[in-house]
């Protein structure tokens, strides 16, 4: 996924970075976002990944508990 401001050429970065990874890719353009580019790797477990993420706020992980299970609220974008 890559989530790009809106004056980038999204097709030009899309046709370079699929050239580089020789995989499909996911551009989204954000008005506000700075170029953000995630792409997922094999083998790397996943509670590694949550825990630099988190750090010590646990109460991060509660709360994405709480949200994600949510199905009381009328989830819209």
């Amino acid at each position: 996924m890559v989530i790009a401001p809106p004056d980038l050429s999204t097709t030009e970065l899309s046709v370079q970075l699929s050239k580089l990874t020789n995989d499909q890719l996911t551009i989204v353009q954000d008005s506000i976002a700075e170029l953000v580019i995630c792409y997922e790797l094999e083998q790397i477990p996943v509670d590694n990944v949550l825990a630099k993420l988190i750090g010590t706020r646990e109460d991060i992980l509660e709360v994405a508990r709480r949200l994600h299970t949510r199905i009381d609220v009328p989830w819209s974008l």
